[in-house]
């Protein structure tokens, strides 16, 4: 050993020294650039920068490689133990993965619950459940109503709501001056009112009241129902027929008109002033000196007529002058829909009956104020 070069590492023929280190190199003199201490002079002429080992030279086998070598050496070296296998009776026995384990029941008090946040402040909604409408309260009152007039002096709505009840009590019996001597609300929702001194057999200023009590009453029904038809024409009384309307609270104006008995002569209560002006200068030019000159109005009230022969008679046939005066009235923007008739004028009931023309106007309508 006196021969060899000093190394860093102990002697050992099979481990190679590590490929990260540089191979030893010898010393034959105190620093290897002639004794200078410098270290740039030492160390001149080393390369800068570390380069990658040859792997020819000096390589490091893998660790398989490695035992593979162990084992092929001679009998000096022992071979690696096996790992030792339990007897069949010891070993564990497998488990099917599809069955599940049991699970140990725990008390039901320490199962843990989930603590309620406050990450959303709304509150719980209620349940959502459906509400009925107006036009079917608890004992489902039907939409539609049945007026009719009785005798000289009674009035009674069937099916009628207690909304338009109260309306028809501010409304509709504050204007007959002689007030009402009875009313009653009966459990089929039968309102009937009865007014004093029978106001659908009066004459006079009493029956142009009944006559505008007639307009208010069209006027505050037609807020909510729609006039359909007139059924039991052949009983007395006949009932006119009214359905709930899809646009409620729609004011409509009304007026009402009615022939004389011999059918020559309209009176008009209450209409559009423009209507009443003109509806009888339209019918002259129609008929030229067949209609007679207008009235002068009073207090709302327009007549209009045929105008009769030196001899008394008349040159204009009345039912043509009928169907001319409805036409007319359309014309302007009024539509005729229903007629009311009132009870029998005169002593004892034995008069003529008025028949009541109602019309609506259809040009105009504004929302309820």
């Amino acid at each position: 050993m006196q021969g060899a070069a000093y190394s860093a590492y102990p002697y050992n023929t099979r481990t190679p020294y590590p490929a990260h280190y540089y191979p030893p190199q010898t010393f034959p003199n105190v620093y290897p650039n002639g004794g200078s201490r410098e270290p740039t002079t030492i160390y001149a002429d080393w390369p800068q920068m570390p380069q990658p080992p040859n792997a020819a030279q000096n390589s490091m086998p893998r660790p398989r490689e490695e035992r593979a070598q162990r084992q092929s050496n001679g009998p000096g070296n022992t071979p690696m133990p096996r790992p030792k296998q339990l007897a069949s009776r010891y070993r564990p026995q497998l488990k099917s993965a599809m069955k599940r384990p049991a699970r140990s029941v725990s008390d039901p008090s320490d199962q843990l619950q989930r603590a309620r946040t406050n990450s959303d402040p709304r509150r719980t909604l209620n349940p959502m459940t459906r509400t009925r409408t107006s036009s079917n309260v608890a004992k489902d009152i039907p939409d539609h109503l049945f007026v009719s007039l009785h005798g000289g002096s009674y009035l009674q709505i069937q099916n009628v709501n207690l909304h338009l009840v109260n309306e028809l009590r501010q409304s509709l019996l504050m204007m007959w001056p002689h007030g009402v001597e009875s009313e009653s609300t009966g459990k089929d929702n039968t309102w009937r009112v009865n007014f004093a001194k029978n106001p659908w057999s009066s004459t006079g200023q009493d029956a142009i009241m009944v006559l505008r009590m007639i307009i208010q009453l069209f006027t505050r029904i037609t807020l909510g129902h729609d006039f359909i038809n007139t059924i039991n024409i052949l009983q007395t009384p006949p009932r006119l027929v009214f359905a709930e309307t899809n646009d409620p609270g729609v004011y409509i104006n009304h007026f009402v008109a009615y022939f004389s008995r011999s059918g020559r002569k309209l009176t008009l209560v209450d209409p559009p002033q423009i209507l009443g002006e003109v509806i009888g200068s339209r019918l002259r030019a129609a008929w030229p000196h067949k209609i007679s000159a207008d009235r002068t109005p009073e207090d709302g009230i327009y007549t209009v007529g045929l105008r009769a022969t030196t001899f008394g008679s008349y040159t204009l046939d009345k039912h043509l002058f009928m169907s001319y005066a409805l036409q007319e009235i359309r014309s302007l923007g009024y539509q005729f829909v229903a007629s009311v008739p009132l009870g029998r004028r005169g002593p004892l009931g034995l008069g003529s009956r008025r028949e009541v023309l109602v019309f609506k106007d259809m040009m105009s309508k504004s929302a309820q104020r």
